[in-house]
């Protein structure tokens, strides 16, 4: 569903995925795309529940290729697996994934029985990195970009592009990690930005809101190609400023739980 008023009045649009897959962990790419690892084919999430468990585990036929899903792409044809890599360590309950400066992502865990268990499906401590089609081609460089980059401002920032570029965008992202199917801190903004082909122009977030302060990963895509990722602190890096009143007031009405004692 696009969220803008069109968009809701349209409702869902609904894509299958090529198999079957529960407790996938989805990963956003500078390039807007998203890359769905880990998970399984059957069962559902816990463990401890339901007949025919595998160990302590509700989940089995783990899933072993990534896909990756682009929004873009004509209907029917946004999920493919095309060109990715297979991996032969299942990751069902506890996996988690991340993107990383590089652009490259990170997988890793699996624990989907009760505790630490050498079970069908035990404690996985080995860790994978994915890399996108991207991490195969010329990719752009930024060559400097500023430790701090302060709300409306407009910097200049230094990159190296490949020949003949035509798309260029600037995107700030919190990298973060995906478990239970879930980023808490997912963001990815596209900032206003202008290529004179030798010079990129960029204006920071207007606010907090588009992009609240503290760190981020800032990245040059270049015809669907990004950069290698660079840490900047976006505003001061300070959180808003603590209503005591407010506090002191909560503190004041709030009764301590019969259980607790002195």
């Amino acid at each position: 569903m696009v969220l803008t008023d069109d968009g809701i009045a349209a409702g869902w649009q609904v894509e299958q995925m090529p198999e079957a897959r529960i407790m996938p962990d989805a990963v956003l790419l500078p390039t807007g795309k998203v890359l769905i690892v880990n998970g399984a084919k059957t069962g559902i999430s816990g463990y401890g529940n339901v007949k025919d468990q595998v160990g302590a585990s509700n989940a089995d036929n783990p899933v072993f290729s990534p896909v990756l899903y682009d929004p873009t792409a004509p209907a029917g044809r946004r999920f493919s697996s095309a060109g990715m890599p297979t991996s032969d360590i299942p990751r069902l309950y506890h996996s988690v994934a991340t993107l990383t400066p590089e652009g490259t992502v990170m997988i890793a865990g699996s624990n989907p029985n009760l505790d630490r268990s050498e079970t069908k499906y035990g404690t996985e401590y080995r860790v994978e990195w994915i890399s996108p089609p991207y991490m195969n081609a010329a990719r752009p460089e930024i060559s400097n970009a500023p430790k701090q980059l302060n709300y409306w401002e407009e910097i200049q920032l230094g990159v190296q592009v490949p020949q003949g570029a035509k798309d260029v965008k600037v995107v700030l992202m919190d990298l973060g990690y995906v478990t239970h199917a879930v980023h808490a801190n997912t963001r990815m903004v596209y900032l206003s930005s202008t290529w004179d082909g030798s010079t990129l122009t960029v204006t920071a977030p207007s606010n907090g809101g588009i992009y609240p302060p503290g760190p981020a990963f800032i990245y040059v895509v270049v015809d669907g190609v990004p950069s290698r990722g660079l840490k900047v602190m976006i505003g001061d890096g300070q959180g808003p400023t603590v209503d005591e009143d407010a506090l002191n007031n909560r503190l004041t009405k709030t009764q301590v739980d019969q259980n607790e004692h002195d």
